[in-house]
């Protein structure tokens, strides 16, 4: 294996994915190009493509500080949202031409809301991007990919024809070829890029007109096959996350001879794995791949059971040593240090794993009978919306080796959800969306359905119910027309629907007598726009748009704020506040607060990264 050198091909590129204002990206702007910025991973990019433009992927990576985003933002809002918005209040994003939003998480939809605030700004289109797959929802997205092509013709006076859009497709899918002949390239003992400079080389992808990085691409891989395999890692990592663009983690990685040899990002593998299909209709193509195609991300519901397998796969690819159905049941602790976990397999007997640190990622105890009996017995027997898998192992095992345990009475709890065979489907887009009222078996409203008390609903409902909790949301066709979700939930038969209110009761069980009283009581406090009994402010629907639409629900446990003390660096405390030496609790295991750091429930996740960086730093 040759010394690991520079090389010219791979720096420009490098350097092109840690800076999104890169040279070659500006001397495409200063020759007359056009760039559109997008969010990824679901934005379609050929659309923009089509359309004689570059799509850019906006990002805050050069951003220092946040002082400008702070005004337009909550609190809590994640830092790449408020960075990405830093940099635009900064004037560095001026040169673009264009900008396409989407619904990709509700942080990062508001750099589209306060773009707009801006006199001169060039935000042009938000679409729409179905959480869920199916049929209903696959038409809902023909139309929003519609309104996108529309939106953006008009924006730059184009036509985006068949024939543009084909030769978007061919320009991509070449993008994808020579991508994934780079991820082959790092399958074997020796590599030719090291982890920084393989996610750089992918991230340039999206920071660079395509036309110039595909030539970039070409290059750069003749080059590498000239010179050889540069680099035999110690270490050979597969990262998984969301922005992974911070050139200084990679770096500290690659410090201890760690390398990651491949991915799981949206700019990543899951962009290059799959082609869009170049026969037939080219529109159609793009609205398949992006909609059912192309690898699944983790905010797309209903889709574990293909992205599991997809991600075991990924793993194989770099010969990861992958255990799945081995639960870890034992921390393993000598002269105060941990050292590593007892596990046990579903098949055979149990077996040590040793090691110089633990984290401990396991999630809360949502679903954790022994925990919730413990602390908070009220609620002992409800279901849950997470994930069957938060049985608070972690806790456990951590608190058996002294770790101190804080806030483990306090959880999230979702009033409203339908209890589909003991899995937990949330209704709360219902709820809140003045999405109808509730009532009880004898059909009478006992609670404004649209408190953001959830508790205060939760305690409201079970009095109604003489303990059950089981309680009925009943809606008209107006939510149904506006939120997928719903639509989603009656194709699936979740939901009820008659076209007359005694109809629906009796289908539902409850006394039609009482809730048409109650209905024709709720029009006129709709029509008024006065909630007399329960103090409801708003009235978008009225029960008066047939057909209409009930379901039973049940209150659940949707999240524990809970878990193990730790401190500024993830490291596990005792209850005398002392670090316990080898471990460390990152996510949901944690308490929220973080010890006495007081930072908030939606902080933790990011202490993963923190936490390696210490152990490395070791």
């Amino acid at each position: 294996m040759n010394t690991l050198k520079q090389l010219p091909e791979l720096t420009a590129l490098v350097e092109a994915g840690k800076n999104p204002f890169n040279q070659v990206l500006m001397n495409y702007v200063d020759q007359g190009g056009k760039t559109v910025g997008f969010m990824y991973q679901d934005t379609p990019e050929e659309i923009i493509t089509a359309a004689g433009a570059a799509p850019i992927y906006l990002r805050g990576t050069t951003s220092e500080g946040t002082e400008m985003a702070e005004a337009f933002f909550r609190q809590l809002t994640c830092n790449y949202t408020k960075h990405t918005y830093n940099e635009i209040l900064d004037g560095k994003w001026d040169f673009l031409d264009g900008a396409v939003l989407y619904n990709l998480c509700d942080h990062s939809r508001r750099i589209y809301d306060n773009w707009k605030t801006i006199p001169v700004n060039p935000a042009y289109h938000f679409m729409y991007v179905p959480k869920k797959r199916s049929e209903l929802s696959k038409d809902f997205y023909r139309e929003e990919i519609n309104k996108l092509i529309k939106a953006t013709e008009e924006h730059f006076g184009v036509e985006i024809t068949k024939e543009k859009l084909a030769e978007a497709i061919k320009l991509h899918n070449e993008t994808r070829r020579l991508q994934q002949e780079i991820y082959e390239m790092q399958k074997g003992e020796e590599v030719y890029l090291t982890g920084l400079e393989l996610l750089m080389v992918m991230l340039a992808g999206v920071s660079l007109p395509r036309p110039e990085y595909n030539k970039m691409m070409k290059d750069l891989i003749a080059a590498l096959k000239a010179n050889g395999p540069r680099i035999k890692p110690k270490v050979r990592l597969l990262y998984t996350g969301g922005h992974a663009d911070n050139p200084e983690f990679f770096e500290l990685l690659q410090q201890n001879d760690a390398h990651v040899v491949s991915d799981n990002t949206g700019f990543g593998t899951r962009a290059a794995d799959v082609l869009i299909c170049e026969d037939g209709d080219p529109l159609e193509a793009i609205i398949n791949y992006y909609f059912e195609e192309k690898p699944a991300a983790t905010r797309q519901m209903g889709t574990q059971v293909e992205r599991t397998p997809a991600f075991v796969k990924a793993l194989k690819k770099v010969n990861a040593d992958v255990r799945l159905n081995n639960r870890a049941t034992e921390l393993i602790q000598e002269n105060g240090k941990i050292v590593g976990v007892k596990v046990q397999p579903k098949d055979g007997k149990p077996y040590l794993i040793r090691a110089n640190d633990v984290i401990l990622a396991t999630g809360g105890y949502s679903a954790g009978k022994e925990l919730l009996k413990q602390y908070t017995p009220e609620v002992l027997n409800l279901g849950t919306t997470n994930s069957a898998g938060t049985t608070g192992d972690g806790h456990i095992m951590a608190q058996k080796v002294g770790a101190n345990l804080t806030r483990m009475k306090d959880l999230v709890l979702n009033p409203v959800t339908y209890n589909a065979n003991g899995t937990h489907i949330s209704f709360t887009a219902a709820r809140f969306n003045s999405g109808g009222i509730m009532v009880n078996q004898e059909g009478k409203r006992f609670v404004d359905t649209t408190n953001n008390d959830k508790t205060g609903v939760t305690m409201a409902m079970l009095k109604a119910s003489k303990g059950t909790g089981i309680a009925y949301l009943i809606f008209d066709q107006e939510p149904v027309s506006r939120l997928a979700i719903l639509q989603d939930y009656v194709a699936k038969g979740y939901v009820v629907k008659d076209d007359t209110i005694p109809g629906l009761a009796k289908k539902l069980g409850i006394d039609p007598k009482g809730l048409e009283e109650t209905v024709i009581k709720f029009r006129k406090y709709a029509k008024e726009g006065k909630d007399p009994e329960f103090g409801r402010k708003t009235f978008k629907c009225k029960l008066d748009q047939p057909p209409y639409y009930g379901v039973a629900v049940e209150p659940s446990v949707h999240a524990t704020l809970g878990g193990i003390a730790i401190n500024a660096k993830s490291q596990a405390l005792d209850k005398n506040g002392n670090v316990i030496t080898g471990l460390y609790a990152v996510g949901q295991v944690s308490n929220s607060e973080l010890g006495r750091h007081g930072v908030n429930i939606f902080v933790p996740p990011s202490f993963a990264k923190i936490a390696v960086k210490d152990i490395l730093s070791k």
